[in-house]
């Protein structure tokens, strides 16, 4: 456990005083903050806050300066907020706890946008479904599977990750999930993963996948609704296109 002490604090805000001296006080991001609110500050001086030091020869904006150009994509910090402590670490002046406090923000921004789970989320719409879990799951740097189980209205009854795979892939077995949905006295339930890539096309993997839990659920008496991909900001019920593989249909 890290405790954070008032010597920690007084050390963290005199380390960034004596780094910001260089820094006329109209350029000094806390001072700018303070006066012209954090709309008014740019991407590098958000992340000088952070930081609050940079290192020998370099102030905090110049480190936060190297850390936009290493990890801005398309204009975008999508790049940083998957970014590992090691990885940060490995830039001049970031060390474990800079690097902690950068995630930690990204952490804080993510959570502030997913959208609360209701007290009964109908699962009948795919829509409605990745309106709640597509944010927890398409910046995900690994693939992640979640089966939700529901009762005989589509209500959810409870959802669990299931499996954690790599960069491209997760493994499943149907026995283990039909078991949990029979624990839960699911009526229907319904597969969910994210593609890392950002693309939620279906890979051949995953349509066998799909037709697998189709034949077993015609013998468990669970109902397979839908198998749905979350990609970035898109996805695709399989259920819903399936015209061409005939896999639900």
């Amino acid at each position: 456990m890290i405790k954070i002490t008032s010597k920690n604090r007084s050390d963290f805000f005199m380390k960034y005083r004596m780094d910001m001296k260089s820094l006329p006080s109209s350029e000094r991001p806390y001072e700018r903050f303070h006066k012209l609110g954090p709309e008014a500050l740019t991407d590098s001086e958000l992340i000088a806050i952070l930081i609050g030091s940079g290192s020998q020869g370099k102030n905090a904006v110049q480190t936060a300066n190297e850390i936009i150009a290493r990890y801005t994509t398309n204009g975008r910090l999508e790049s940083l907020q998957r970014a590992s402590v090691e990885e940060l670490i490995q830039i001049k002046g970031i060390g474990v706890n800079k690097a902690i406090r950068i995630l930690a923000a990204f952490e804080l921004a993510n959570r502030s946008n997913l959208e609360p789970l209701p007290d009964k989320l109908d699962c009948s719409n795919p829509s409605d479904i990745v309106k709640y879990f597509g944010p927890k799951m398409e910046n995900l740097e690994r693939e992640e599977l979640r089966a939700l189980f529901l009762d005989r209205k589509n209500i959810l009854i409870k959802d669990k990750v299931i499996s954690t795979g790599g960069l491209s892939s997760t493994v499943v077995y149907p026995r283990d999930v039909f078991k949990e949905a029979l624990k839960a006295n699911a009526a229907c339930l319904i597969l969910i993963h994210n593609h890392p890539s950002g693309n939620p096309t279906p890979s051949n993997d995953d349509l066998k996948t799909t037709k697998v839990f189709v034949e077993a659920s015609k013998i468990l008496g669970v109902k397979f609704h839908d198998h749905i991909i979350i990609g970035k900001e898109k996805f695709i019920s399989l259920a819903s296109e399936d015209l061409h593989n005939h896999i639900f249909f």
